[in-house]
């Protein structure tokens, strides 16, 4: 997938896990964003990253055991993203 679609699917991804939306969504939501976030451009991540961690964080104080561990590992693509940025800089 080229970058500018990954971008746009990101872009979306990273809106719904923000919205009120039945948990299945977040749930797919949380599963997209930790298999695009490796493959997205510096950009978007750098826009976006901060405004992940409210909403996952709050995603997480809510979730069961199984959905703790997707919700965590997603935190932890994100911080890996933002950190691969910041070292790039």
């Amino acid at each position: 997938m080229n970058s500018q679609v990954t971008e746009h699917f990101l872009y979306g991804v990273i809106k719904t896990v923000g919205m009120d939306v039945p948990l299945s969504v977040k749930v797919g939501a949380c599963r997209a964003l930790s298999q695009l976030l490796p493959d997205a451009t510096s950009g978007i991540i750098q826009h976006h990253a901060l405004d992940l961690f409210s909403p996952l964080v709050d995603f997480l104080k809510n979730a069961s055991e199984e959905t703790m561990h997707l919700v965590l590992e997603t935190l932890l693509a994100v911080v890996k993203a933002g950190h691969e940025i910041s070292a790039s800089i």
